[in-house]
Order: structure tokens, then C-alpha cells, then sequence
């Protein structure tokens, strides 16, 4: 079971859900549910959010970068837990508008950066702009 944002997220999403079109992909903006399904499942995504909420002595004020292609979910929880940054890979161009737009909605489009090319991250990296942990599902 799940609380805090992601507990009321996931109570908002009925109300979403219900005037959305049948397509539920690509472009448009994912609900909680529908991002829990692209990640495995609701399990596993609570796993991670338990995971980075016990570590947010170590997460706060720390820069993360997000490969899980979670379209920001794990990234959301990061920056939940403490995080002051968060970059976040988003490969797939199709999602890359849900991935920002799940972002923007839930008040992190100013501490998360989405880009869709990991030599995006690279140069960042490059210019001395150091990540402290870094969120990998595979």
C-alpha cells in the first residue's frame, strides 16, 4: 500500500482515466496505473518508492539520473525523497511529451530535465554537473 502523492495520484487517475480515449499511449500523458503497467507492475513500483522514501537522508539535496524508461515515475519519487535534480533518459520520442507532461503535472518540471539521447546526459556529465545516484530498471 502506498501513501503520500503517489497514494493520491493514484486516487485522482479514476477521474482521468474515465474521459480518456481508448489509445492510452504514445503522446499522451500516462496515469499512475498505466505507468505501474510499462514498469512491471504495481509491486514493483511500489518497491522502488519504499526503497528511495527509507533513503532520503542519502537522497536529499543529491542530483539523480533516471535510466529505468519509467516515463518519470522513478524519477517522481526521487525527487520526492530529497532529490534537488533529477535527469531523466526517455528514449522513446513517442512518450517523451507524457513522460514531461506526468512531470509538469505533478509539480517536478523544474527539478527534472528529460532528454532522449544518452549523449544528451553525457555532455552534462562532461561539464562537471556530477550525478549522486542513479535509478536503473531492467
Amino acid at each position: 500500500m502506498s501513501h503520500g502523492w503517489y497514494q493520491r495520484s493514484r486516487r485522482r487517475e479514476g477521474d482521468r482515466r474515465r474521459s480518456r480515449d481508448k489509445t492510452g499511449v504514445g503522446g499522451e500523458q500516462a496515469t499512475i496505473s498505466e505507468l505501474e503497467g510499462r514498469v512491471g507492475d504495481s509491486p514493483r513500483a511500489d518497491a522502488y518508492f519504499y526503497a528511495l522514501r527509507s533513503l532520503k537522508k542519502v537522497i536529499k539535496n543529491k542530483t539523480a539520473l533516471d535510466l529505468s524508461r519509467s516515463q518519470g515515475l522513478y524519477a517522481s519519487f526521487a525527487i520526492e525523497s530529497g532529490a534537488s535534480q533529477c535527469y531523466v533518459l526517455e528514449p522513446d520520442g513517442k512518450k517523451l511529451s507524457g513522460t514531461e507532461g506526468f512531470l509538469k503535472e505533478n509539480g517536478y518540471q523544474l527539478k527534472a530535465n528529460v532528454f532522449t539521447q544518452l549523449n544528451q546526459i553525457s555532455k552534462l556529465l562532461r561539464e562537471n554537473k556530477k550525478v549522486d545516484i542513479i535509478i536503473h530498471d531492467w
